[in-house]
C-alpha cells in the first residue's frame, strides 16, 4: 500500500509496502505511465520515522537502513550510494526543506544536526542539538530548526559555524496539533486556537475554538477547519 506520494519534476514518485518489500515507482505526471519501478528490502523501525524521499537536481534521494541512495529521477539508474554508519548512528529526520545547494541537512537519532555535502559525499557539518525536552521536529532547513511536543514546548534553534544555538523556546500548555505555514507556528489546544511567531517566538492571543476540528487547512489568507 502506498505510504507517500510526492511529485517532484515531472514525476509522481509513490512510496509503497507490501508485506515483503518496498517499492519505489516512478510515474510520469503528464502520460501516467511508469517510467521505473525500484525494490528494496523494508525496515519497520526506520519506516515510522519522518524520514522523506527528498529531490535534489536529477536526482531523488532515498534514506535507507544504514545508507542514502541517489537515483536518477528519470531513468531509475543509481548515482551513487553513502555508507552514513562511520558518521552518525542513523537519521531521525529528513524532509524536502533541508535540501539546498549541493547538500542536504537532516537531524541524526543522536540529536545531531548534519550537513551532508552530496557532491563530496563527505558530513560538512554535525553540531548537537540541545533540545530540553523529548520533541517531534515539525521543520528544519539549512538554518533552523523547530521542535515541540504535546506536553506544550517549542523550541526554535539556528545553526551557526561552531554551534546550534537556542533562538527562543515557549511553554504554551498542552498542544494538540501544530502547523508551520508562511512563518507562523499555528498552534491548537483542546480549547484554543493561537500563533508563535517563527522568528521571534512571540505568542498571539487566544482564540477559543467553538467546536473541535477534525482537519484544518491554512494557506497565506485563510484558515479553514472541517467536521464530520
Amino acid at each position: 500500500r502506498p505510504r507517500k506520494i510526492y511529485h517532484y519534476g515531472q514525476n509522481y514518485i509513490i512510496d509503497a509496502d507490501t508485506p515483503d518489500y518496498r517499492h519505489i515507482t516512478a510515474i510520469n505526471s503528464e502520460t501516467g505511465l511508469v517510467r521505473w519501478d525500484l525494490e528494496l528490502d523494508k525496515n519497520p523501525f526506520g519506516r515510522g520515522k519522518p524520514v522523506d524521499i527528498v529531490w535534489s537536481d536529477s536526482l531523488i534521494i532515498i534514506p535507507l537502513d544504514e545508507e542514502l541512495k541517489a537515483y536518477n529521477l528519470y531513468s531509475g539508474q543509481m548515482k551513487w550510494s553513502y555508507d552514513y554508519t562511520d558518521d552518525i548512528d542513523g537519521i531521525e529526520y529528513l524532509n524536502q526543506s533541508g535540501v539546498g545547494s549541493g547538500a542536504i541537512s537532516f537531524l541524526s537519532d543522536d540529536n545531531e544536526f548534519v550537513v551532508l555535502d552530496i557532491k563530496t559525499l563527505q558530513i560538512a557539518y554535525k553540531e548537537n542539538v540541545n533540545f530540553d525536552d523529548a520533541v517531534h521536529v515539525q521543520y528544519l532547513d539549512s538554518t533552523y530548526i523547530l521542535g515541540y511536543n504535546n506536553g506544550g514546548y517549542i523550541s526554535l534553534f539556528e545553526k551557526n559555524v561552531t554551534d546550534v544555538k537556542n533562538v527562543w523556546t515557549r511553554d504554551v500548555g498542552t498542544i494538540e496539533s501544530l502547523i508551520l505555514s508562511q512563518k507562523n507556528i499555528h498552534v491548537f489546544s483542546p480549547d484554543n486556537y493561537y500563533t508563535v511567531n517563527f522568528k521571534n517566538g512571540e505568542v498571539s492571543e487566544e482564540v477559543p475554538l467553538i467546536w473541535k476540528p477534525n482537519n484544518i487547512f491554512i494557506d497565506n489568507k485563510y484558515l479553514v477547519c472541517f467536521t464530520g
